[in-house]
């Protein structure tokens, strides 16, 4: 039978909501919170790399590596915003214009 053990625990202070891998670079994982938070994590050693923050009072729902650029992560949060992320110089666009919370990116 097979066993895994733990490698690390990535901790955020509010409750996490998503966990993305990276295809492209399969060095670093992103997780969000519900304190607007984006992280990004090392896999090998546990440490966080990048905080990316949305506006203090939104809750991050989840996020979504670019499947053809590896340092652009997209996040959606409860301000019905998506916040498209360079993940190297920690700059965002943001794409307005939804009703509603947004809760789910592919």
């Amino acid at each position: 039978a097979d066993t895994y053990a733990c490698l690390h625990t990535l901790r955020h202070r509010n409750l996490v909501w998503a966990v993305a891998f990276s295809k492209l670079n399969r060095s670093v994982v992103a997780s969000c919170d519900a304190a607007g938070l984006c992280k990004i994590w090392n896999i090998s050693n546990g440490e966080c790399l990048k905080t990316l923050e949305h506006d203090e009072e939104s809750t991050v729902y989840t996020i979504a590596w670019s499947p053809s650029n590896e340092t652009q992560l997209a996040s959606g949060a409860d301000d019905n915003k998506v916040r498209i992320w360079n993940t190297d110089t920690s700059e965002c666009r943001e794409l307005v214009g939804h009703d509603g919370w947004i809760n789910s990116i592919a």
